[in-house]
């Protein structure tokens, strides 16, 4: 649909059909936007009704005025409409130059066809357009982030790319709402907008090494993102920028995604972990896993390059840092497993083997233990959710310490409500088996 300004009468719309035949539906109205449009019927024929077929044996009717109500204009009215398939015309002479209006008929305009199957609704009194749904996206732009720019060069308005429809994650992106899922998504969205020399640093490069932090991420936490001196760093909302010196620092491509090298965001972590929660992290980083994933090239860092990197480091909390290399072992799977550890050794109980294989006497494997005491046969397992979140695994790891204890080993589980909750409790069950298997301190 086109209205286009013709000096000597009305602008001729072409058919316009309304979606739903039958009887009269009602449509809320917003007055405050629609008062002062004047709709006519055209001359040619219409199969709408009775009212319709005795309005072409009379002459065409006086255009006939909305209007808004004096006592609400704000509030919506129902106006009930019938269908029509004649031609209509809107006189422009009643036609207030407002904003509204011109928003009002662009929709019109643009999404004719739109509403239904194909058309825009009609009154009795007049000829009207439904308030029409929604312009759609372009389909390259549905499933991704994309920028205001990218948006206005793909035809979409700023007023619908305000649309409710949108979340507007930093300034100048937008996405469709329930597309922006974790941090993945949301590093995504501000690669839209970011600046070739940012890059993702501190927990959001962690995240992204997969380095366990004992907080889950949260949408609240937004993106930490850094830059070199002397350049500033990107102050916005959703962004904590951070502004680097440090010559040692390389930037590397994980998943698409700019982040700080491996052993500098292990660095950068020290101001802001725990020392269990920094050596974790660098548990993690140097771990070599049996079943590593697809992918995934392993380790992120060997311990000479957490090493190294910590001795060159002059960034606040250093000191920290250099600490934490020392407790940092090979073979820890997980963050519990390394806080089992330091808090065992703390305790003055002696240095486990870790994730290490452990066979019968005969040679069968039996498998593997969390912390093995070999010189006493005493095993500390954490024992995590898979209770209720892998029923099969659970069942493998029942087996499994079936299997030690059938030959010998005393397996202690350790459970994370204990672990978290009372650590000193889960050490003494250690330190109980450890000495009745004759350990002495």
């Amino acid at each position: 649909m086109k209205l286009e300004a013709v000096p000597d009468g009305p602008v001729e719309i072409p058919e316009i059909v309304a979606a739903l035949a039958g009887d009269d539906i009602p449509v809320p109205v917003w007055q405050n936007t629609l008062a002062g449009l004047t709709f006519r019927l055209g001359s040619e024929q219409s199969s709408a009704g009775s009212r319709l077929q005795r309005r072409r044996q009379t002459p065409p009717p006086q255009p006939t005025r909305i209007r808004s109500s004096a006592k609400h204009p704000s509030r919506p009215r129902s106006v009930h409409l019938r269908r029509l398939d004649a031609p209509v015309t809107v006189d422009p002479a009643h036609l207030r130059p407002s904003h509204q209006f011109r928003v009002l008929l662009r929709r019109l305009e643009m999404r004719s066809g739109a509403c239904g199957r194909g058309g825009v609704w009609a009154s009795s009194g007049g000829i009207m357009g439904g308030m029409p749904r929604r312009i759609p996206l372009p389909f390259a732009l549905r499933g991704r982030s994309f920028s205001v720019a990218e948006g206005s060069r793909a035809g979409l308005g700023r007023h619908r790319m305000r649309g409710r429809d949108l979340e507007r994650p930093f300034h100048g992106v937008r996405v469709r709402r329930g597309r922006l899922q974790g941090l993945y998504a949301l590093c995504l969205a501000y690669m839209e907008r970011m600046r070739g020399d940012e890059f993702f640093c501190g927990a959001t490069a962690a995240r992204i090494w997969r380095i366990p932090l004992p907080d889950r991420f949260v949408p609240a936490e937004g993106v930490h993102v850094g830059r070199m001196a002397p350049k500033r760093a990107s102050r916005a909302r959703g962004v904590r920028g951070r502004e680097f010196s440090d010559n040692a620092l390389r930037v590397e491509k994980r998943y698409g995604l700019p982040v700080t090298d491996a052993a500098s965001t292990w660095c950068h972590l020290a101001g802001v972990l725990s020392h269990d929660d920094l050596v974790a992290a660098g548990d993690h980083l140097i771990l070599v896993p049996k079943k590593p994933q697809a992918g995934e090239a392993r380790p992120y860092a060997t311990l000479e390059q957490l090493t190294e990197r910590a001795h060159s480091y002059t960034g606040r909390h250093a000191r920290a840092a250099r600490r934490a290399l020392q407790d940092i072992r090979e073979g820890a799977e997980s963050r519990p497993e390394t806080i089992l550890r330091l808090a065992m050794v703390r305790a003055g109980l002696p240095e486990p083997e870790l994730n290490v294989d452990i066979f019968s006497a005969s040679g069968q494997f039996l498998g593997r233990g969390d912390s093995l005491f070999r010189d006493f046969r005493v095993i500390a397992e954490y024992d995590g959710e898979q209770h209720r979140t892998d029923s099969s695994q659970y069942n493998k790891d029942m087996l499994r310490i079936e299997g030690f204890i059938r030959n010998k080993f005393t397996p202690i589980r350790v459970r994370k409500g204990q672990l978290f909750g009372d650590p000193a409790a889960a050490v003494a069950r250690v330190e109980g088996a450890l000495r009745d298997a004759g350990w002495r301190p």
